[in-house]
C-alpha cells in the first residue's frame, strides 16, 4: 500500500505553522527537540523518527531524541559513525529519500520491520550539523511537496535547537558571572579584613609602643640622656618597622615595581617575597626577548600570576614551583606548574569551587587568550597560558636578559 501526501491532509503552510508553535513553546533543548520530533510524526504520520546532531569530533551521530523504535534496539542507535547514506546528507547537505530499506536490513538488523524511509539535513547558518529521519512501516512514495515539508521541518529544528543551546549558554554565562560576582565581592570583603587585621596586628601595636615609650620619655624628661637613648633607638627601629610594615601593605594593594620594572620586575619581587614568607622556593624561567606591555595589561599579568601563587600557597600543599614565560615572536606562552596535591579540574568552575582559577580564566579572556588547567598532572597542578602579542600591544622595550629555559615545551 502506498500512502501519498495529497490535499486531503494538512497543508505545507499549516504542517509548517504547527511545527512553529511546537518548537516556539520551549527553549530547553531535550523539550524542544521532543516536541519537534513528536509533532512532526504527528503531522505526517510516520511510525518511527530520528533526530541525530554531529558529535564534537564529528566522527560520531549522537542521537538527540527516538520515537517509535522497540526499546531493545534504542541502546544500538545512541550514537553511530558518520558513514552510508547519512555522510552522503552531512556532505552533499541534500536529503536522500529511501522508498525501499530492505536492502539496508542485513547491516541495520533494527530497520527489519521498516519498508521506507528519508533522511533530511539539519542545518545551522546553511551548516550540516546534524541528520532527521523519518520511518515508515508501509511502502512510501515520497512526492515533492512532502520532501519540500519534511526539509523545511528540517531547517526549523536547526534554528530553534541553535536558538535554544545559545540561550543555555547565555544561562550558563549569567550563572558563572554572578558566581564570579560574588566571589569578587567575597575576595574584597576578605581583603579589606587582612588589610584591617594587618594595620591591627603589626603597625597598630606599633603605634601603641611609640605612644608609650614617647610618653615615658615625656614624663622622665628631666632623666639622665642616657636613660633615654636606649627608648629613642628602641622607638627609631619600631619606626622603621612600621614604615616597612606600611610599604608591603601599599605594594599589596597597587605594586610600585609594576611601573618601574614592569610585570616580570614586579613578578620578581613578590616571588621573593613570598619565597621568604611561606618557605616555599619559586623558580622563574624566562626565554625569547622581554618586553613591556601596555600598563594595563602588564597589571593584569600580575594579577593572573599573584593569583596563581596564592593558590599554590593557600591549597597545593607544596614547597616547590616553576614558572615559566616564554616570549615569542606571535604569542606570549606561560606556564605555572607547582608539584603539590594536586586536584580533579572536572566540573571545579562551573561549581564555583575555585574561584581563583576563575578570576584567572577570566582575565586572560579579556586579554582575548587561551587557559587550560590540568589539576591532575603527576605531580601538582599545570596551568597553561597562551596570548596574542599583537593584541598585547607590546612595546619594544628589550630590558630583560633571558633567565632560563621551559623544562617542558609549551
Amino acid at each position: 500500500m502506498t500512502t501519498r501526501y495529497d490535499a486531503q491532509e494538512p497543508t505545507r503552510i499549516q504542517a509548517l505553522s504547527s511545527m512553529a508553535i511546537a518548537l516556539s513553546e520551549t527553549l530547553n533543548l531535550d523539550d524542544l527537540l521532543y516536541n519537534a520530533v513528536n509533532k512532526c510524526v504527528e503531522i505526517l504520520e510516520y511510525d518511527a523518527a530520528a533526530l541525530y546532531l554531529l558529535g564534537k569530533d564529528k566522527r560520531m551521530f549522537i542521537a538527540e531524541y527516538l520515537y517509535g523504535f522497540p526499546e531493545q534496539t534504542k541502546p544500538s542507535l545512541k550514537e553511530f559513525p558518520i558513514i552510508g547514506l547519512t555522510a552522503q546528507v552531512v556532505k552533499t547537505g541534500k536529503t536522500i529519500v529511501v522508498p525501499n530499506v530492505e536492502p539496508h536490513h542485513e547491516r541495520r538488523p533494527y530497520l527489519s520491520e521498516f519498508k521506507s524511509c528519508i533522511i533530511v539535513p539539519v542545518k545551522v547558518r546553511k551548516e550540516t550539523v546534524g541528520v532527521f529521519l523519518l520511518h515508515s512501516k508501509s511502502s512510501r512514495q515520497f512526492v515533492k511537496d512532502e520532501i519540500l515539508l519534511i526539509e523545511s521541518i528540517g531547517l526549523q529544528i536547526g534554528v530553534a535547537s541553535e536558538n535554544a543551546r545559545m540561550f543555555e549558554s547565555m544561562r550558563r554565562s549569567r550563572r558563572l558571572n554572578a558566581q564570579l560576582l560574588a566571589a569578587q565581592i567575597n575576595a574584597q570583603e576578605k581583603e579589606r579584613e587582612r588589610i584591617a587585621s594587618d594595620i591591627h596586628d603589626s603597625i597598630n601595636q606599633s603605634m601603641v609602643g611609640i605612644h608609650f615609650h614617647l610618653q615615658y620619655c615625656l614624663d622622665e624628661k628631666q632623666c639622665d640622656p642616657d636613660q633615654i637613648r636606649p627608648i629613642l633607638s628602641k622607638l627609631l627601629q619600631t619606626t622603621e618597622k612600621s614604615m616597612m610594615e606600611f610599604r608591603q601593605i601599599i605594594n599589596d594593594l597597587h605594586p610600585v615595581a609594576i611601573q618601574k620594572f614592569g610585570f616580570l620586575g614586579a613578578l620578581e619581587e613578590l616571588i621573593s617575597s613570598v619565597s621568604i614568607q611561606n618557605a616555599l622556593r619559586i623558580e622563574m624561567f624566562v626565554t625569547g626577548e622581554p618586553a613591556r606591555f601596555r600598563r594595563e595589561v602588564e597589571i593584569s599579568l600580575y594579577r593572573i600570576f599573584q593569583e596563581s601563587i596564592n593558590n599554590i600557597v593557600k591549597h597545593a600543599k607544596a614547597s616547590h614551583a616553576e614558572l615559566a614565560i616564554h616570549f615569542g615572536s606571535d604569542y606570549l606562552k606561560i606556564r605555572i606548574r607547582d608539584y603539590g596535591a594536586g586536584f580533579v579540574t572536572t566540573g571545579q568552575a562551573e561549581h564555583g569551587a575555585t574561584y581563583g582559577l576563575i578570576g584567572m580564566k577570566r582575565r586572560v579572556e579579556e586579554l582575548e587568550g587561551r587557559f587550560a588547567i590540568d589539576g591532575e598532572a603527576s605531580p601538582g597542578t599545570r596551568i597553561d597560558i597562551v596570548l596574542d602579542m599583537n593584541r598585547l600591544c607590546c612595546e619594544v622595550e628589550r630590558e630583560w636578559h633571558t633567565r632560563g629555559k621551559f623544562d617542558e615545551q609549551l
